[in-house]
């Protein structure tokens, strides 16, 4: 994973867990290890269990094991194991909040854009899969159609 992915998830880190969780340290030994399961509640697109889930976890502790049990792109079902990190319960419990949110938003652009697919089927337009649409340029001589970013579903029109 790139640095400055990594960098920005120790910033979030940092951000959220701040000065410390009180009540995880007085109910959790610092040495009680154990498992966080991420169980699906609907039906989805998944999107960032391979790589951001993870780095999330394995930032605030690197001794954190994960285990994606779904690949991104793949349609997750209610109640379906989706992910598991194994580790000190303190690093976990600190750590699963950003990776949820980050999992979600990412697991909700790909629901949308798999939505849109269709919708876009029969017209000039197409999905342009990108991680960072508003970074990205594009010249005439790359692309010849309107074209949909796949990261926010938005039309990015030619220059």
């Amino acid at each position: 994973m790139d640095t400055q992915a990594a960098r920005q998830i120790q910033q979030f880190l940092e951000e959220d867990i701040g000065l410390g969780d009180i009540t995880t340290d007085s109910v959790f030994g610092p040495m009680q290890e154990g498992t966080a399961v991420f169980i699906a509640k609907e039906e989805f697109v998944v999107a960032g269990l391979d790589a951001i889930a993870p780095l999330v976890f394995t930032t605030r502790n690197s001794r954190i094991a994960c285990t994606p049990m779904k690949k991104d792109g793949e349609t997750a079902h209610p109640g379906e194991r989706i992910f598991s990190a194994q580790g000190p319960v303190r690093d976990l419990l600190s750590a699963e909040r950003l990776a949820l949110n980050l999992v979600q938003r990412l697991s909700g652009i790909a629901m949308r854009n798999t939505r849109s697919e269709p919708a876009v089927g029969t017209t000039t337009a197409s999905v342009w899969p990108t991680a960072f649409c508003s970074r990205t340029t594009i010249s005439r001589q790359q692309v010849r159609s309107p074209r949909r970013c796949a990261s926010c579903g938005t039309r990015r029109p030619i220059p």
